[in-house]
């Protein structure tokens, strides 16, 4: 099992992500990807012991499990302020892939500028139009590529 964050106001979440979630049917989650798509960039996440003058590997994994809290604040605010479901993870989508590029190790920055987030199953609405690979690391992360969802 992960780690769990308090979240204030559970029920008002709850019930904001109930109504909207009825919209969708019971089979349909909206969710969101981040990710990367030079053909390289899970080599580079990956590699513990490669040493870049700027960035790091991990680059990707770890603002998503540090900043889980933020990502998961942005999405209940906006979904309290009366955004759609979609929107909300968008938002938190793109501050993820932000603090990820902060993090990007740049030798020309073609592997920053690939970053791209979009919602799951549609063509990409920030960044690159391409799909990134992605390889599950750790019990369901993704190295390459993170997901958000509504679950």
């Amino acid at each position: 099992m992960g780690k769990y964050c308090k979240i204030e106001g559970v029920s008002q979440v709850k019930a904001a992500l109930a109504r909207r979630l009825t919209a969708y049917g019971s089979d349909t989650r909206p969710s969101v990807s981040v990710g990367y798509t030079q053909s390289y960039a899970i080599y580079v996440h990956e590699n513990l012991e490669a040493e870049h003058p700027t960035g790091q590997a991990k680059f990707l994994e770890q603002p998503a499990r540090e900043k889980r809290k933020d990502i998961k604040d942005i999405v209940k605010d906006e979904v309290i302020d009366g955004a759609k479901l979609e929107d909300a993870l968008l938002k938190g989508g793109l501050f993820l892939q932000r603090e990820s590029q902060r993090l990007c190790p740049v030798a020309t920055g073609a592997l920053r500028a690939s970053a791209f987030t979009r919602p799951d199953g549609e063509q990409s609405v920030a960044g690159p139009p391409d799909t990134a690979t992605a390889v599950p690391a750790d019990g369901g992360t993704e190295a390459a590529s993170g997901a958000l969802d509504s679950e």
